[in-house]
């Protein structure tokens, strides 16, 4: 049976799942045009002065997950009563701190805050202190002093297109992560994850087991091996979950052209098998070449057709990238000035990728692509070099 999201008539359009036809326009410059207006209108209706105005716009052009959820706020039909008073007292019934989250007479709503902020004013943290209505937490992730993770919900990439070179996908998700890593068994190499009891979830993140006891019916329908037992929330694959810490490499498994982005912040994805739809990658302990050049590596055309030589093809020319077909991939030998150079122009390459993720001027967003179409061809020439191969054998392979 197939099911359709939207169909097109002559004469007029009918929308079958409206969160689906929303998310075709939700990167387009029609929406991200909107975020300043979102953010005057939020700064209108509750005490934000201007600097906050301003980051607030910054951040809705970078992040749909904010989007959502500073729309859902202007629908709140509370919001016309708040005043600086109320917002006070809510916050300190709610264990947060006002002198961090309130600067005078305004919200001081700034990198280190936002988070905070916006979770509070959507009651995304507790039960509604001014709708009554019950929810669940859902704080981002933090790490301890030994880089393991701390919390219950850490921020993920769902659903992103991952960009050749790209660094530091904007999450798109909140994802559940109930798990501690601890360290090695005796004899044993590798950390473990190891899922967290019910005790321990009821303890730490009381509101968390609420929402999750409200999903139970849908997670055990679940094919979990083994058997979690009263643990109903772990998760059907935790092979990788010691291995989200950053620095890595984020892969999109199926692909027509290569697309690998770094990751610096330890985001969650998911992944499994040929569909992916994500694969992650690290250079391993010892290994002569930063992320960079391995980055650069795994973007390289003959790297590529070599994948593509050896690995899965599925129709539309798609590729397969993933270990069973990255392994063999030949490692060039580059001397130390390659090295540098090749460092020193992904890194560039990666600050012009995020900047055109918000850049609306259009002469400026053609100068920076022709910029990293440059730099790309210098990474390419260095090693294409360092292979031994001619820029006519790539031009080949290239077609």
């Amino acid at each position: 049976m197939k099911y359709f999201d939207v169909v097109i008539y002559q004469d007029k359009v009918r929308i079958l799942n409206q969160k689906n036809f929303e998310g075709l326009f939700k990167e387009s410059d029609v929406v991200l045009a909107k975020t300043a207006e979102w953010a005057d209108k939020l700064s209108k209706s509750l005490p934000i002065d201007a600097a906050g105005a301003g980051w607030l716009a910054k951040r809705l052009r970078e992040t749909s997950v904010m989007r959502r959820r500073v729309q859902s706020i202007l629908k709140s039909q509370y919001l016309f009563t708040l005043t600086i008073d109320t917002l006070r007292i809510a916050m300190i019934a709610r264990g947060l701190d006002p002198d961090k989250l309130i600067d005078g007479g305004s919200l001081a709503l700034i990198k280190e805050t936002e988070c905070d902020l916006l979770l509070f004013l959507n009651e995304d943290l507790w039960t509604g202190d001014f709708s009554g209505e019950q929810y669940c937490m859902r704080r981002p992730g933090r790490r301890g002093d030994d880089g393991r993770h701390i919390p219950v919900g850490i921020e993920a990439v769902r659903d992103r297109t991952i960009m050749p070179y790209d660094l530091d996908p904007v999450p798109d998700a909140l994802a559940i992560f109930p798990y501690r890593i601890e360290e090695p068994l005796p004899g044993r190499i590798q950390r473990r994850a190891r899922v967290l009891s019910p005790q321990e979830i009821a303890t730490l993140y009381p509101n968390t087991l609420q929402y999750l006891t409200a999903k139970k019916a849908r997670l055990d329908k679940r094919d979990v091996s083994p058997d979690p037992g009263e643990a109903f929330w772990a998760y059907g694959r935790s092979q990788s979950l010691t291995l989200l810490d950053e620095p890595k490499l984020i892969a999109r498994v199926l692909s027509v052209a290569p697309r690998y982005g770094a990751d610096t912040k330890g985001l969650l994805v998911p992944g499994g098998g040929d569909g992916g739809p994500y694969y992650l990658l690290r250079p391993r302990p010892g290994c002569p070449y930063p992320i960079q050049i391995v980055l650069a590596l795994l973007c390289h055309p003959a790297v590529d057709a070599f994948v593509a030589s050896r690995g899965k093809a599925y129709r539309g020319s798609y590729v397969v990238h993933r270990k069973r077909f990255l392994t063999d991939v030949p490692v060039p030998a580059l001397g130390p000035q390659a090295q540098i150079a090749i460092k020193n122009m992904v890194d560039e390459i990666q600050s012009i990728v995020v900047r055109l993720r918000t850049e609306a001027d259009s002469s400026i967003r053609t100068t920076l692509a022709g910029r990293m179409d440059i730099l790309r061809e210098h990474v390419e020439a260095l090693i294409t070099a360092g292979y031994g191969l001619a820029s006519d054998d790539i031009d080949a392979l290239v077609g």
